[in-house]
């Protein structure tokens, strides 16, 4: 357990960091904040492979769903991205970071993906609405539907991610 809370406090760290590096023209500021988490968590990790995997396939995910809602004027994400339609490297970095959390904090989601659905459509739009408040997103309008959109994104991120976190570790031994 208190692995747990050690991996979502240094998540946080790193949420900070992103955010508010895009917020105020640092986007290198998260990705870096991002690199050191990971190497802390491969250290602690006793499936390094696995992990990084997971952290990959996260960070993947994470870009092509949030460059769907770029791309669909959803949302806008400061800092820079080639092409524009895409998601600028601090919101992959902020992906990976979440992807620490999968197999620790989020461990009781497996198995659970109702649960897991329903905490991703509320927490997610939290966590983008926060990211807007500081500076380094913007919701655009129609703002419910773009909140929805973002819901349903993490509706179903949050139980498909949580399962392939397992799924990759258990086949990793």
């Amino acid at each position: 357990m208190a692995s747990a809370l050690a991996r979502f406090i240094g998540f946080q760290l790193v949420w900070f960091a992103c955010i508010l590096g895009a917020a105020q023209d640092r986007p290198y500021f998260g990705p870096v904040a991002a690199a050191l988490y990971a190497a802390l968590h491969f250290a602690l990790s006793r499936e390094r492979s696995a992990e990084a995997r997971i952290l990959v396939l996260a960070a993947l995910f994470g870009a092509a769903a949030d460059s769907v809602l770029v791309g669909t004027g959803r949302i806008r994400l400061a800092g820079p991205a080639l092409p524009p339609t895409l998601v600028p490297l601090w919101m992959i970095a902020l992906w990976a970071g979440f992807a620490t959390l999968l197999r620790s904090a989020f461990a009781r989601l497996r198995g659970r993906p109702a649960l897991a659905a329903i905490l991703g459509a509320v927490a997610g739009p939290l966590s983008y609405a926060a990211g807007a408040r500081l500076g380094a997103a913007e919701i655009l309008a129609p703002a419910p539907a773009s909140m929805a959109a973002i819901a349903l994104e993490w509706g179903v991120a949050m139980p498909l991610l949580v399962a392939l976190a397992f799924r990759v570790s258990r086949q990793s031994a």
